[in-house]
């Protein structure tokens, strides 16, 4: 069931199959095993682009100094790369 607001893994597959017709437990390994390859990929620092979709791309960010209020101390948040997410022209959605 979808929660709102939300799609859900469980979801994606259940609307595979009704437009496909192939079963859920197939397009269950199917959608793990495409999400495993996606994975992979970043890991290796390798860009993603699904045309029409979308861009995974890696962005810097800078070192930051923060305030830790349960200990009452201040703490610096180190530099790191991070993966966003730019969609595609073709995706752009009204709200």
């Amino acid at each position: 069931m979808e929660k709102e607001g939300k799609m859900i893994k469980k979801e994606i597959v259940n609307r595979l199959s009704f437009k496909t017709g192939l079963e859920k437990k197939q397009l269950s390994i199917i959608v793990d095993r495409f999400l495993e390859v996606l994975k992979n990929t970043l890991e290796r620092g390798e860009e993603i682009e699904l045309r029409g979709f979308g861009c995974f791309r890696f962005q810097e960010r800078q070192s930051q100094n923060a305030y830790d209020f349960q200990k009452k101390v201040p703490i610096k948040i180190p530099a790191r790369t991070i993966v966003v997410f730019k969609q595609s022209s073709k995706l752009k959605i009204d709200r």
